[in-house]
């Protein structure tokens, strides 16, 4: 818990040095391809482990994390996810 507290705090405070570094408009853009990056790296990490044919399984316990469960896909997961991004959206 600690740790994502202080990394939350890390990522507001080079937000800020980022737009007072780069200006108003070349700030969004750089913010918007760090926000790629997150989703590519997030895919690297989470696709390899959804694989089928117990590959995902495997994957998953390779990495030392607990395997992805039909559960975890129930719909009212990913509506707290999508709710999650609408808001960020947002601002």
């Amino acid at each position: 818990l600690c740790l994502l507290f202080t990394s939350g705090t890390a990522n507001f405070v080079l937000l800020k040095v980022l737009f007072s570094a780069y200006g108003e408009g070349a700030a969004f853009f750089v913010s918007q391809g760090i926000n790629i990056l997150y989703c590519i790296y997030g895919g690297i990490l989470v696709y390899p482990r959804m694989l089928p044919r117990g590959w995902g399984h495997w994957v998953s316990l390779t990495m030392g994390l607990e395997p992805i469960t039909a559960s975890m896909h129930a719909p009212v997961h990913q509506r707290r996810f999508l709710a999650m991004g609408i808001m960020d959206c947002f601002g």
